[in-house]
Protein backbone atom coordinates (compact mmCIF):
# COMPACT_ATOMS: atom_id res chain seq x y z
CA UNK A 1 0.00 0.00 0.00
CA UNK A 2 3.20 2.35 -0.29
CA UNK A 3 2.43 2.29 -4.31
CA UNK A 4 0.14 3.99 -6.25
CA UNK A 5 -2.10 7.10 -6.61
CA UNK A 6 -3.54 8.58 -2.84
CA UNK A 7 -6.83 10.27 -2.76
CA UNK A 8 -7.88 12.05 0.90
CA UNK A 9 -11.49 10.84 1.13
CA UNK A 10 -13.97 12.22 3.80
CA UNK A 11 -12.03 15.97 3.02
CA UNK A 12 -14.45 17.61 5.55
CA UNK A 13 -14.40 15.02 8.16
CA UNK A 14 -13.95 15.81 11.82
CA UNK A 15 -13.64 12.50 13.13
CA UNK A 16 -12.47 10.29 10.42
CA UNK A 17 -9.50 10.52 8.01
CA UNK A 18 -10.15 8.39 5.06
CA UNK A 19 -8.19 7.35 1.82
CA UNK A 20 -7.80 5.77 -0.74
CA UNK A 21 -4.37 3.87 -2.62
CA UNK A 22 -5.01 2.75 -6.42
CA UNK A 23 -2.21 0.76 -8.59
CA UNK A 24 -3.48 -0.76 -11.88
CA UNK A 25 -6.66 -2.93 -10.87
CA UNK A 26 -6.81 -2.74 -7.21
CA UNK A 27 -8.17 0.14 -4.74
CA UNK A 28 -7.12 0.22 -1.26
CA UNK A 29 -9.66 2.04 1.15
CA UNK A 30 -8.70 2.74 4.31
CA UNK A 31 -10.88 4.90 7.25
CA UNK A 32 -9.26 5.82 10.53
CA UNK A 33 -11.41 7.25 12.97
CA UNK A 34 -9.13 9.74 15.18
CA UNK A 35 -11.13 10.42 17.55
CA UNK A 36 -12.74 8.89 21.27
CA UNK A 37 -16.83 8.56 19.98
CA UNK A 38 -18.27 6.78 17.34
CA UNK A 39 -18.36 8.25 13.67
CA UNK A 40 -20.81 7.88 11.12
CA UNK A 41 -19.56 8.08 7.44
CA UNK A 42 -20.63 7.88 3.91
CA UNK A 43 -17.73 6.77 1.15
CA UNK A 44 -18.54 9.54 -2.35
CA UNK A 45 -20.07 7.49 -4.93
CA UNK A 46 -17.29 8.61 -7.03
CA UNK A 47 -14.68 8.04 -5.02
CA UNK A 48 -15.20 4.37 -5.39
CA UNK A 49 -15.99 2.17 -8.56
CA UNK A 50 -18.52 0.07 -7.41
CA UNK A 51 -17.96 0.15 -3.18
CA UNK A 52 -20.53 -2.81 -2.68
CA UNK A 53 -17.35 -5.00 -3.84
CA UNK A 54 -15.10 -3.95 -1.40
CA UNK A 55 -13.59 -6.94 0.71
CA UNK A 56 -12.83 -6.41 4.27
CA UNK A 57 -9.13 -6.89 4.63
CA UNK A 58 -8.14 -6.10 8.30
CA UNK A 59 -9.77 -4.03 11.39
CA UNK A 60 -8.67 -3.49 15.21
CA UNK A 61 -11.88 -4.13 16.14
CA UNK A 62 -14.11 -7.36 15.18
CA UNK A 63 -15.49 -6.73 11.67
CA UNK A 64 -19.34 -6.09 11.45
CA UNK A 65 -20.53 -5.99 7.73
CA UNK A 66 -22.48 -3.13 6.22
CA UNK A 67 -22.03 -0.54 8.81
CA UNK A 68 -20.92 3.14 7.82
CA UNK A 69 -20.08 3.38 11.68
CA UNK A 70 -16.33 3.68 12.66
CA UNK A 71 -15.71 2.47 16.95
CA UNK A 72 -13.53 5.15 18.80
CA UNK A 73 -10.06 4.85 17.68
CA UNK A 74 -11.18 2.01 15.14
CA UNK A 75 -9.26 1.65 11.12
CA UNK A 76 -10.13 -0.73 9.11
CA UNK A 77 -9.41 -1.56 5.16
CA UNK A 78 -11.05 -2.44 2.43
CA UNK A 79 -9.62 -4.03 -0.83
CA UNK A 80 -11.24 -4.24 -3.91
CA UNK A 81 -9.90 -5.32 -7.22
CA UNK A 82 -11.38 -4.31 -10.54
CA UNK A 83 -12.26 -6.87 -13.00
Amino acid sequence: MVYGDFEIILNNHEQIFGYIRRLENEEWIILLNMTDTEAQYDIPKECVDDWDKKNYVISNYPHVDNQNTLRPYEAIVYKYVKE
